[in-house]
């Protein structure tokens, strides 16, 4: 019995050994196993703990092992690694929506340039589009971003109608740029302003804007300066007609504005017939609130009709303005003139009287078909605008061929006008119109240039060179401004004139610095004559000048209320720029002094309200 119960131990201890046994042995098979399956995936970095994703310079996600060591060879086809990026890829899709102002830019990111594995990159990149009038381009759209490949557009505008634009795709990253191929659109041309429904013939109507229509007042015969006819309308249904002949073709003027001459108290309107007495053209209110003017074209000679009369039933006086304002056509063969890279920096706006340009760079442009009418003798202001993609120094110089002959060489013909260093920075200067300018179409020419003043010819790196007419006209029957005298005046300056300048005395207290200036017509410029024989307070109330017609100006000092007996009387020598006293007057000065030259003597009104007055003459060769 204790034999048997000693097996059947033993039995019962084999068996649990054979389990034991094939526990461990299917632990060791999962062991085994799983040590393999470690080993493949741990190769990628040995025993560095294992692969982690990062941020490569360019800006694309790559992987490596976690302590920052590279992956093995074998494993590198599998991740993306920073080496295996390429630039980005972009393709320049055809323009849509395009209006006669704007357009929708498309194209299309082909790849973004990450590479494409198990363990996959990425990496954003930025996307615009050139575009501009040349395959140069000159704008850009703003930026956008995309991490995928896919399309993209971008909406224009402000664009010029009727205009072919050149316009590509470009993509960028950290690793590098493409460019699309270049491309092109031409904006709408808009539709033809429909023209007005002519009225009958001036010799058949009866009725013209609800008024009786007049028979022909009188003929006009208009020049290149303007004139003037006055008349009135009666009532409410009057209207005024003349005849107009012109003889010459070219584009004619009839006016009711007072900035050309013309007025009227009224709500004014203007008609313009044909010699045919069709309808040509009208206007209600093109100046002066609701003064009307004409400009027209005429292409051929004839007899044409300008009848004035009013809006809806208004009526009254007028005088009405009328010229042929054609400028003689503008001198050629001027030098060339441009910068070679102008979609860095660019002139974008040019406002001088009328024009007011706004443009884009194109190293040089002609726009002689803009242009403004100005008067010699005034003085006008220049403003340039300048654009720029960076804060550089611009400088800009105008140049006016004022004699027409062909260059910007002559003294005066160029002014410098300062510079700028920021994106939309405004130069200025005042232009004065030289009195003795030669009348008609004259061509101005502005240069801008990074870091210095260019010339007005020849080809430059850097600028934008831009070209107007300025159209001079004779100056008015008004005052027209001078250069200021140097020094405000006091009680009344004494003035004479010679054969070739202006001398002024200037008059003030008794303590006051003498001064005597001479002015330069030709020049429009002053300059201080020497007063060292004079004596402090020279010049008083009643000081008169008088030239002998050659080299010496005699003057009467004057005298104030306070000056008991004040009698100098001075010579002045203009060849010596200096003085001599000469015999004391007979009777007491002040401010009823006045003096003048003749027959080889000086005749003077000598005296004031405190002291009488005298009429006496002075013999020269005497001195008495």
């Amino acid at each position: 019995m204790e034999r048997k119960d000693k097996e059947k131990e033993t039995k019962q201890g084999y068996i649990r050994f054979l389990k034991v046994l094939i526990v461990l042995i299917l632990v060791s098979l999962f062991l085994f196993a799983s040590i393999g399956d470690i080993e493949a995936h741990s190769g990628c970095c040995s025993w560095h703990g294992g692969v982690c994703s990062y941020q490569c310079s360019h800006g694309g996600i790559g992987y490596c092992c976690c302590d920052g060591t590279s992956l093995s060879a074998t494993c590198a086809p599998y991740y993306a690694l920073c080496s295996d990026y390429s630039p980005p890829q972009v393709t320049t899709n055809v323009a849509t929506s395009v209006t006669t102002i704007s357009a929708t830019l498309n194209g299309n990111l082909d790849s973004t340039g990450a590479p494409v594995k198990e363990h996959s990159g990425s990496i954003t990149c930025q996307l615009w589009f050139e575009y501009g009038k040349t395959a140069s381009y000159g704008y850009s759209t703003p930026e956008q971003s995309k991490s995928s490949a896919g399309s993209f557009s971008t909406s224009i505008s402000s664009l010029d109608d009727d205009t072919t634009y050149h316009f590509r795709t470009v993509a960028s990253s950290g690793v590098g740029t493409d460019y699309g191929s270049d491309l092109t659109f031409t904006t709408d041309t808009p539709p033809p302003t429909p023209p007005p429904t002519p009225p009958p013939p001036p010799g058949l109507i009866t009725t013209c804007n609800g008024r009786t229509a007049s028979t022909n007042v009188t003929t006009l015969y208009p020049t290149t300066s303007w004139q003037t006819v006055s008349g009135s309308l009666s009532s409410s249904t009057d209207t005024k007609r003349y005849a107009v002949s012109i003889t010459t073709t070219g584009t004619y003027e009839f006016s009711l504005c007072s900035a050309d001459g013309g007025s009227d108290n009224y709500d004014s309107y203007l008609y313009l017939f044909d010699t045919a007495g069709g309808f040509l053209t009208s206007n209600d209110d093109a100046c002066d609130g609701t003064n009307a003017k004409i400009t027209y074209s005429i292409t051929s000679p004839g007899t044409y009709y300008i009848q004035a009369s009013g809006y809806s039933t208004n009526y009254g006086s007028y005088t009405m303005a009328y010229r042929n304002r054609t400028p003689p056509t503008p001198p050629s063969g001027y030098c060339s003139c441009g910068g070679t890279i102008y979609n860095e920096e660019w002139i974008s706006r040019v406002q001088f009287n009328t024009i007011d340009k706004s443009s884009g760079g194109d190293g040089y442009a002609n726009y002689t078909s803009i242009s403004t009418d100005v008067v010699r003798g005034r003085t006008y202001s220049l403003e340039v605008t300048i654009s720029q993609i960076d804060s550089w120094s611009e400088y800009v110089k105008a140049y006016f061929d004022w004699n027409h002959d062909l260059d910007f060489e002559d003294s005066g013909e160029g002014i410098e006008m300062g510079h700028c260093s920021s994106d939309g920075g405004i130069v200025s200067a005042n232009v004065n119109i030289p009195s003795d300018a030669t009348l008609g179409s004259t061509r101005m020419r502005i240069v801008q240039q990074y870091y210095s003043y260019h010339g007005p010819c020849g080809s430059y790196t850097y600028g934008d060179t831009e070209d107007y007419a300025v159209n001079i006209q004779e100056g008015g029957h008004g005052w027209i401004e001078k250069a200021d005298t140097p020094k405000a005046g006091g009680y009344g300056e004494a003035v004479v004139g010679t054969s070739s300048h202006i001398y002024i005395a200037r008059c003030m207290h008794a303590s006051s610095t003498p001064y005597f200036w001479r002015y330069n017509p030709t020049t429009n410029s002053w300059d201080p004559r020497d007063t060292s024989g004079l004596q402090t307070g020279a010049f008083r109330n009643g000081a008169a000048l008088a030239w002998n017609y050659d080299d010496s100006i005699y003057v009467l000092l004057g005298g104030r209320y306070s000056d008991s007996n004040r009698r100098l009387f001075y010579r002045y020598d203009i060849s010596t720029n200096s003085w001599e006293q000469l015999t004391d007057t007979t009777h007491a000065q002040g401010a009823g002094d006045a003096i003048t030259w003749s027959g080889y003597n000086i005749y003077a009104i000598i005296g004031s309200k405190g002291h009488g007055t005298a009429f006496a003459c002075y013999n020269i060769s005497t001195n008495s």
